[in-house]
């Protein structure tokens, strides 16, 4: 049974995707595979993007009653605090920032943390109209 165990983890590792080191001041985002279906669906009320460099999720979303919802990101995404949150795509690409309000949102994640969609480019506080990205 030990030695089971032994290469079900080594063959875990041999195909989980590497992860590059960051860079100094960013702070890994949660990441859940996002090549699955997202059966969304659009946002309507006060949803709204935070993040703390010291919460254990980094980026979370509160609902208009005032609740909080974990989030995932796609793999290599990284939050930055310059002083506020800015979530950065793999690609350097800005996708949304303190404030932003999502335009869309599944539950993708295994403990019911959503997977977001935004307009893109996000401006410093609010979203601008525009194609939709999703993260």
């Amino acid at each position: 049974m030990l030695a089971f165990l032994a290469a079900l983890a080594v063959a875990d590792c041999s195909t989980s995707p590497s992860m590059s080191p960051l860079a100094s001041g960013d702070y890994r985002l949660p990441v859940e595979r996002t090549d699955l279906l997202c059966a969304g669906g659009g946002l309507i009320g006060d949803f709204v993007l935070h993040g703390a460099p010291s919460d254990p999720h980094i980026a979370w979303l509160t609902l208009p009653d005032g609740s909080r919802v974990e989030l995932v990101w796609p793999l290599g995404y990284v939050a930055q605090f310059t002083p506020s949150l800015t979530v950065v795509d793999e690609g350097g690409n800005v996708i949304a920032r303190e404030g932003s309000k999502p335009t869309g949102a599944c539950s993708m994640g295994t403990n019911g943390e959503w997977l977001l969609e935004f307009s893109s480019p996000p401006t410093s506080d609010s979203e601008s109209p525009g194609r939709t990205r999703r993260v």
